[in-house]
C-alpha cells in the first residue's frame, strides 16, 4: 500500500520508477513549465472560474474569447477577455447584482493566472450576448 500522506511506500515507488525509466535527454528545457498556448491557458482559467461561480446551465452556454494579451512596461500581464453568452438573459446572471459574480470570476482567474505565470496579472472581463 502506498500513502503519500503517511509517506508509506513512497520511497519504494520512487526507486521503482527510477529503475524502469529509460535513460535519455529531456524533451523540454528545465525552464519550460508547459508547452500549451498562453491564450488556451488563460481561456481555461477563466472558464474554470465561470464554472466555479455560476450555477445550472449558464456556464455551459458561455464562450470565452481572448481579446488581448500583452505585457506592460513594468512586467504585468494585461489580459482582456469577453464572455459571450448564448442567451441574452444570461448576461445579467453572469454580471450578478452590482457586478458581484463577474468581479469574483475576474479575481479568482487573476489569482490562478498569477500562480501559473509567476508574475503580476491584470485581467478585464467583458460580458456580451452572442445574439
Amino acid at each position: 500500500m502506498i500513502s503519500s500522506l503517511l509517506r508509506d511506500g513512497t520511497e519504494d515507488l520512487k526507486n521503482y520508477l527510477l529503475r524502469v525509466a529509460p535513460p535519455g535527454k529531456w524533451k523540454y528545457h528545465s525552464s519550460v513549465v508547459t508547452d500549451e498556448d498562453t491564450s488556451q491557458l488563460i481561456a481555461d482559467a477563466v472558464r474554470s472560474k465561470v464554472l466555479d461561480n455560476l450555477s445550472e446551465e449558464v456556464p455551459y452556454g458561455i464562450t470565452c474569447k481572448i481579446d488581448l494579451v500583452e505585457v506592460n512596461e513594468v512586467g504585468t500581464i494585461c489580459i482582456r477577455v469577453t464572455l459571450l453568452c448564448k442567451e441574452k438573459r444570461w448576461v445579467k446572471v453572469v454580471l450578478g447584482h452590482q457586478g458581484v459574480h463577474l468581479t469574483q470570476i475576474a479575481k479568482d482567474a487573476s489569482q490562478e493566472l498569477r500562480n501559473l505565470f509567476q508574475q503580476e496579472v491584470y485581467i478585464r472581463i467583458n460580458v456580451a450576448s452572442a445574439k
